[in-house]
């Protein structure tokens, strides 16, 4: 059975983050599938902060006290497969490849700054949060967006073992066409960050 605390109070106190808090823009049916075989079925989602997979009972906000255990989650029509603590979401799939993509929200580092921008740790100091894009300082806010970054990083997996994208994991994936992968790598430009460009280099290699 799937156990669920409540956190109602916190989940309002984040309503500014709601955006950055769930992968879902809305809580929707869905199913958990624990690493017993178990299924337990609601209005679920997945928070890119914690990693964890939320749930709404009434008026409560609710996440999985089980949550090490879970790994599966179904939700509208969407597969999301636990791996590392963190949940991968399933973009494409043939046969036992394909591509996921991890989604995060981090919060951004804090430095502490004195008068004239100076490094100081006296009782004047003031505490920034610094944007890890774009280096910028912002005031450090409770629960301001700005405090935070969004990531989506895509992985190669094979065989339900998965791997960070560059020309090697590629190469695990496609063995037999490891000559045509270094061949057009630079040409390509598959960088980490470029989702599509993973997608569509995927698909060619499938189809060689």
């Amino acid at each position: 059975m799937l156990l669920f605390v409540s956190i109602c109070t916190v989940a309002q106190g984040r309503k500014q983050l709601d955006s950055l808090q769930y992968i879902l823009p809305e809580f929707s049916q869905g199913a958990v599938i624990f690493s017993d075989k178990q299924i337990s079925s609601g209005m679920l989602n997945i928070s890119p902060l914690d990693q964890s997979v939320y749930c709404i009972s009434g008026k409560d906000t609710l996440y999985a006290e089980g949550n090490p255990n879970v790994i599966r989650v179904s939700v509208s029509g969407r597969s999301f497969v636990k791996w590392n603590d963190s949940f991968i979401e399933i973009i494409l799939e043939k046969g036992n490849t394909g591509v996921g993509i991890i989604r995060k929200t981090l919060k951004v580092n804090n430095v502490r700054a004195g008068a004239y921008d100076m490094n100081s740790s006296t009782s004047f100091a003031k505490t920034y949060s610094v944007n890890a894009s774009s280096g910028t300082l912002h005031n450090l806010t409770i629960d301001d967006p700005r405090n935070y970054v969004y990531t989506k990083t895509p992985y190669l997996f094979i065989n339900g073992k998965y791997y960070r994208v560059s020309k090697k994991s590629f190469e695990k994936l496609f063995p037999k066409l490891k000559d045509f992968i270094e061949s057009v790598w630079e040409e390509r430009n598959v960088g980490a960050a470029d989702i599509a460009a993973v997608i569509s280099f995927y698909n060619e290699l499938q189809q060689k």
